[in-house]
């Protein structure tokens, strides 16, 4: 029986090799990523520990509707798209087309990983990375028919696009990358740019003037040089040299002025404490516990990060005050922000209700695995304070 190439987005019958079914999963995982961004949304900010992320069944049991919808018709989507993927993959691997056994194996493939929605548990966690081990397999095992093709020459992975992206396409003509420009603010960033980088050659060869394959691969080879040059330097060599020219200014600063680092330190404290205050309603420190009063409204708002970098903040607040004070209880106080953060707590100042604390049990400590799981519990948000009536209208 003949089997034909099909590299359709979606479909069912035919066979798909290895580049277009990498590149198409790559396509349904950037619409799995639009269309689960209202449940990603609720979850960050609903979330009231760091474990309650992988709670997913939880989480969706608690998501409101509208999110759970978009979430429930993402997976639809994915594994009827999915589903279609596998079975061409497999086809091309083992040459056999309407195989019960391959259908079978596509349908395990594809729904194993929402077992994980049902129950997380040690065996599903298994199943799940058995799974990946199976996914890889899949894509990177040669196949029967496919791999009997020449290769072609074109279809090269491009540096210069992945890096430059509409950059990239802009001064290669290659107008189509624009699109990836609205996704570089969102999570599907990156697979806009293996997407440029997988497709690149190919719009780049397609509206190249020149078709001798050899420059035009030349050409190519010069531009990537170039990107990863750029990129090896703002993401590696900038950043470091930025933090020694720092480093290096504070230094010569405090031997040319020996008092410019306590300027610093002063004018680094003066923002902390800017900071609290326009955070915080009200703040009272002490030797047992230091309580940080914020208005509930605000706080229902924020994410999970965005909370946890406010108790941190509070913590480190905390630490600086009490080295200042003159107070007789704080005078041999040489505590730092890892000491503050067990004591530090933030409230409701509309009820004194608990927001957010941060709490290890010590006794749950039993090994690195009971470790692990106590420290993803121990910051604790309430996310849903009770909040103050609305104020009437006026007339």
């Amino acid at each position: 029986m003949d089997i034909k190439i099909n590299n359709k987005f979606v479909a069912y019958r035919g066979c798909i090799g290895r580049r277009e079914y990498f590149l198409n999963n790559i396509y349904l995982a950037m619409i799995n990523t639009f269309l689960t961004l209202p449940l990603s949304f609720w979850m960050v900010t609903h979330s009231q520990t760091a474990i309650d992320m992988f709670n997913f069944p939880q989480l969706i049991k608690d998501a409101p509707v509208f999110a759970s919808f978009f979430y429930w018709f993402t997976c639809l989507i994915s594994v009827c798209i999915g589903f279609g993927l596998v079975v061409r993959r497999l086809v091309d691997i083992f040459g056999v087309e309407n195989s019960k056994r391959i259908y079978i194996f596509s349908g395990i493939v594809v729904l194993i990983p929402y077992l994980w929605l049902f129950k997380t548990n040690p065996l599903t966690a298994l199943l799940l990375i058995i799974n990946i081990i199976f996914a890889l397999i899949i894509l990177f095992t040669p196949g029967k028919i496919t791999g009997q093709l020449p290769a072609d020459e074109v279809k090269r992975f491009n540096w210069g696009a992945f890096w430059g992206t509409w950059i990239w396409g802009f001064f290669n003509r290659v107008y189509i990358t624009l699109w990836a420009l609205p996704l570089y603010f969102t999570p599907a960033a990156i697979l806009a740019s293996l997407v440029c980088g997988i497709k690149g050659n190919e719009w780049a060869y397609e509206k190249s003037k020149n078709k001798d394959l050899e420059a035009f691969h030349r050409g190519q080879k010069h531009q990537a040089i170039g990107w990863n040059i750029f990129a090896g330097f703002v993401i590696v060599i900038l950043p470091v040299l930025l933090t020694f020219l720092l480093v290096g200014f504070i230094v010569a600063s405090a031997i040319k002025n020996p008092d410019s680092l306590n300027q610093f330190i002063n004018k680094t404290e003066n923002v902390i404490e800017m900071i609290i205050d326009e955070e915080f309603e009200e703040y009272k420190l002490g030797v047992d516990e230091n309580r940080f009063y914020i208005d509930p409204q605000e706080w229902v708002n924020m994410s999970f990060d965005e909370r946890y970098n406010l108790l941190k903040g509070a913590a480190t607040f905390a630490s600086l005050k009490k080295h200042q004070s003159d107070d007789e209880k704080y005078k041999n106080y040489s505590g730092s922000r890892s000491t503050e953060m067990s004591i530090t707590k933030i409230y409701s100042s509309y009820n004194g209700e608990l927001l957010g604390e941060f709490s290890i049990d010590a006794s749950e400590i039993k090994d690195f695995k009971s470790a692990i799981k106590s420290m993803m519990k121990s910051v604790k948000f309430n996310t849903t304070p009770e909040l103050p009536p609305p104020l009437p209208p006026q007339d």
